[in-house]
């Protein structure tokens, strides 16, 4: 699949970005305030450089003008987060792409370094007939939810939210699946994972 639409499917991808203040908080023994703002942009437009190889069709929801400026420069929709958690956002986002007509949401991690064009066409080339695709990050969490319709089940991001989506999953008597790639599972929130990046020839807090 060439594209993240389809004759029978029109998709839209959510990539919520926290408030750039509070960013990458568990780095900040490392990386000073300004470097983790930085470096969340930075993996924001590297997420979207994958993203926008596939489809146009993207919201990024935030709270900053750095985030709003970022989704003007590469030409996709910005909708301001009026929210209090990330979840409270997921949902405001999927709201407009109901509203915009939309079939299905793809919720896509704003930090994910070594996210692909390849990542995403073989998720959306695995595709059958899930409603619900659960793509799970290296600590049992999820970095990205397929959702179709957009309201298949309640978002629940978080610490462990991998066990959260199945069974909401599962609770919802939808079909559904797991998915798994590198690119999807490696997210950045420790000094740890800037490590593991930079032995991988990725050196993401050199802005």
């Amino acid at each position: 699949m060439a594209n993240l639409q389809s004759d029978l499917m029109r998709l839209c991808v959510v990539i919520p970005v926290k408030r750039l203040s509070s960013s990458k908080a568990r780095l900040a023994s490392h990386l000073s305030s300004r470097e983790r703002k930085d470096l969340t942009l930075k993996m924001l437009r590297s997420v979207l450089k994958a993203v926008l190889t596939m489809t146009r069709d993207v919201i990024i929801i935030g709270s900053d003008k750095e985030v709003k400026k970022t989704s003007e420069d590469h030409d996709v929709v910005f909708e301001q987060d009026r929210t209090s958690s990330l979840n409270e956002a997921v949902g405001q986002a999927i709201k407009r792409a109901i509203h915009r007509k939309f079939d299905a949401v793809l919720v896509v991690a704003a930090d994910l370094p070594f996210l692909s064009s390849v990542d995403l066409r073989r998720l959306m080339e695995e595709l059958r007939d899930e409603s619900v695709v659960i793509c799970p990050s290296k600590d049992c969490g999820t970095n990205a939810l397929f959702l179709s319709p957009p309201q298949s089940i309640g978002v629940r991001f978080g610490s462990h939210s991998l066990v959260s989506h199945l069974k909401a999953a599962m609770g919802s008597r939808r079909k559904f699946k797991i998915f798994w790639s590198s690119g999807l599972s490696f997210d950045v929130d420790t000094p740890r994972d800037l490590k593991v990046a930079a032995q991988r020839g990725k050196k993401l807090h050199a802005l």
